[in-house]
């Protein structure tokens, strides 16, 4: 999905010292810096020209892409390349991937259906 081509495996890792916010008006989620930790996915092997269409899609008016360090699941440190608001942290309702899933999920990956992003059926 996201034009990648292909799935990427992912480990778990933690990122400290920021929190996943909601963007007013949008399903998606914004960093910012502030108390807290956000959890996801470790993912290595990112070509250059996947890493551009990465960018695209999180849209460089919107997101600066920053190097951050994280924890790994397996308990080390990683610097890592992250997509951070470029807004200032106005927002502060936490952002919540249940809620997304109940609510947003399906209404968000059709979006991309008819962009050249194929959604499989099985992820609506």
């Amino acid at each position: 999905m996201l034009g990648l081509a292909r799935a990427l495996p992912g480990a778990r890792a933690q990122l400290d010292g920021y929190r996943r916010v909601r963007v007013p008006g949008k399903s998606y989620p914004a960093l910012i810096a502030g108390a807290g930790s956000v959890a996801g996915l470790l993912v290595a092997g990112i070509t250059p020209r996947q890493r551009e269409r990465l960018a695209l899609f999180e849209g460089v008016a919107e997101y600066r892409e920053m190097i951050l360090s994280v924890r790994a699941g397996d308990g080390g440190k990683a610097c890592v390349r992250v997509f951070v608001t470029r807004r200032p942290p106005r927002w502060t309702a936490d952002w919540s991937f249940e809620h997304w899933l109940r609510v947003d999920k399906a209404r968000y990956l059709r979006r991309f259906s008819g962009d050249g992003y194929p959604v499989p059926a099985r992820l609506l």
